[in-house]
């Protein structure tokens, strides 16, 4: 095949440049050239009426090359001054009568105009200045020499020349000589073919992308999206902004890992930091994930960083949590699973999003998998698919309510964990209602899934043991609501307070902080009454003042039937620790777990 020939375009300062260029071009068959003669300050408005985008090089010289490069993307070629143009220059000024000559040019030549005046032992005094770098500089530089130290002289480039004229004074043009031309136009040929085989690898590359099936997207330094291979169409756009959203933490950690979440759909994302010409590049990949809606249900969700950031001031600001906080942060430094135990309520999942977000894997997103929401095909989906965010690595992974898991799915679990590593790849952490040892007692939970998931356990307590926290409790989170709501409470009345300590919180943590919020939005006063609490608590059920009048047994029914009342209600009153219950029942254990065993 032909190589199609280099197309250069030619700024000619003085027509001797011209001639040259010309006689150039015409010794090879590999080139075709356009040529305009323009001086330094005519060039911009000629460059404005030409059609830049059809040549691959220009050959220009001086100043002209430095101001083509600023306004044109087009690579640039300049002719040098060579030994012997600059020689030729000199000799001319030689045959005048001047004693003192000023060089002057935009090029620092001050050590090569010394070396040839000494070499060939001219006489006469040659005084090279610093070189100027704009017209002005040129300009000022030239009458300061004129005026001041009286040359009549001037040797140097095109704009020299201009001056020298303006000032009414002699000058001689550094010209340009047929081998710098030579060494021009072979430059701007060796440019222009290496300038051509990296477009047409870039070419390869970017075809055998877009034939792939990778799905990546590509922004610029200005978050500008510069290439997309995304696989949807029906949700690009919401991809495409994510991503550009995601650029900010991507700049800080050069790679990151993310759930992309939708009503219905999910893309498992990862993004990395690339460097070209010293500015930074942002390469994301993307792949569908199994949807967040399977079988009508949601039983899994992402989280990021951000998100989960907003639990601290929670966990900080409550002095039940705030101890166990303090206490607990290393076990987030490896990758032994953690988990994390407590009675319905008592803040094991706003405690699991602290732990996460006090991590080392906050680069990479939390999945959270609600076991009580979980069936068998939904499982098989969450361990088989592979595109299941489990498949990833270094995720933080968030079993929650793993007690609600019933025996055919424990038994799946434990096989998924084991054949997956998935302990190993991720951060596990799960949260479990009530003591995990007495349900593997009483065969109720398998032990062999225990093992794996047991390596540090937080026993949280409930808030109803420890009443006399409340007032710190409320207190603090108070002061979490007056920033967050546009609302100012100073306080509490002390009836309120009372009001507050005596009821018993059947959700715990999580009730009692709802309640409160409740309290501060319908406030209309200044202080939070005891009138506004009894309100609240009006539609909250019994309180532990009143419990024993609402949970009177019923005594019109056979004996098993009261004994299992009196099991589940003591059993709800010790949140579920089997233990404590047999011990108020003044029973053992093992009697304990039969009784449970014959009601099932």
């Amino acid at each position: 095949m032909k190589k199609e020939k280099y197309r250069l375009l030619a700024i000619a300062p003085f027509k001797g440049f011209q001639n040259f260029f010309l006689q150039e071009i015409q010794k090879r068959d590999d080139v075709e050239a356009d040529i305009y003669s323009a001086t330094l300050y005519e060039t911009e408005a000629l460059l404005s009426t030409l059609d830049l985008s059809k040549y691959e090089a220009i050959v220009c010289r001086g100043r002209s090359g430095r101001l083509i490069q600023e306004i044109s993307s087009v690579p640039v070629i300049n002719v040098d001054f060579s030994s012997f143009d600059i020689l030729r220059a000199l000799q001319l000024a030689m045959l005048t009568t001047q004693k003192r000559i000023a060089f002057v040019s935009y090029f620092d030549l001050c050590d090569d105009i010394h070396f040839l005046c000494k070499l060939l032992n001219y006489q006469t005094e040659i005084l090279v200045p610093p070189a100027p770098k704009t017209t002005d500089e040129m300009e000022e530089l030239m009458n300061t020499l004129y005026y001041d130290e009286h040359i009549q002289l001037f040797v140097g480039d095109g704009a020299c020349v201009h001056c020298a004229k303006k000032l009414n004074v002699d000058s001689v043009l550094v010209t340009t000589g047929p081998e710098s031309m030579r060494k021009a136009v072979s430059d701007a040929v060796e440019l222009c073919e290496m300038r051509r085989k990296i477009l047409l690898e870039s070419g390869f590359y970017k075809e055998v992308v877009e034939k792939s099936s990778l799905s990546l997207a590509i922004f610029n330094q200005n978050s500008e999206l510069i290439f997309s291979s995304l696989f949807t169409s029906n949700y690009k756009d919401r991809i495409h902004d994510d991503l550009a959203a995601r650029i900010p933490k991507l700049h800080i950690h050069d790679h990151i890992k993310f759930i992309i979440t939708n009503s219905d759909s999910a893309w498992k994302a990862t993004g990395e930091v690339l460097y070209y010409d010293d500015s930074p590049y942002y390469l994301f990949h993307v792949s569908e994930s199994i949807p967040l809606v399977f079988a009508q249900t949601q039983f899994w969700k992402a989280m990021d960083y951000d998100t989960a950031k907003t639990f601290l001031p929670l966990i900080k600001g409550n002095p039940i949590h705030r101890d166990y906080w303090e206490k607990n942060q290393s076990v987030m430094s490896g990758k032994t699973p953690v988990v994390v135990c407590g009675s319905p309520g008592s803040g094991r999942t706003i405690f699991s999003y602290g732990l996460y977000a006090a991590s080392p894997y906050t680069s990479n997103p939390l999945i959270e998998v609600d076991c009580y929401h979980l069936n068998a095909k939904q499982c098989d989906k969450l361990f088989k698919d592979e595109r299941s965010p489990l498949f990833e690595n270094n995720y933080t992974i968030l079993f929650k309510n793993l007690n609600a898991l019933s025996p055919t799915l424990q038994n799946l679990f434990t096989y998924y964990l084991e054949n997956l590593e998935l302990t190993s790849r991720h951060k596990v952490i799960c949260t479990f209602t009530g003591d995990m040892g007495d349900l593997i007692a009483a065969n109720q939970f398998s032990q062999n899934l225990s093992y794996l998931i047991s390596g540090f356990t937080i026993q949280l307590p409930s808030i109803n043991h420890k009443p006399e926290l409340i007032v710190s409790i409320a207190r603090s989170y108070l002061n979490s609501l007056n920033q967050e709501l546009p609302i100012q409470i100073a306080g509490f009345e002390p009836e309120a307070l009372k009001l507050l300590e005596e009821h018993h919180w059947q959700y715990g943590i999580s009730q009692f902080q709802t309640v409160l919020k409740q309290l501060v939005i319908q406030s209309n006063s200044q202080f939070i009454t005891a009138e506004n609490v009894q309100s609240i608590l009006s539609h909250l059920g019994p309180s532990k003042s009143n419990a024993s009048r609402d949970t009177r047994l019923n005594l019109n029914q056979t004996l098993d039937g009261i004994t299992k009342d009196v099991i589940d209600l003591v059993l709800k009153e010790e949140s579920m620790n089997q233990t404590k219950a047999a011990k108020r029942l003044g029973i053992s254990r093992s009697t304990l777990w039969k009784k449970l065993k014959m009601e099932t």
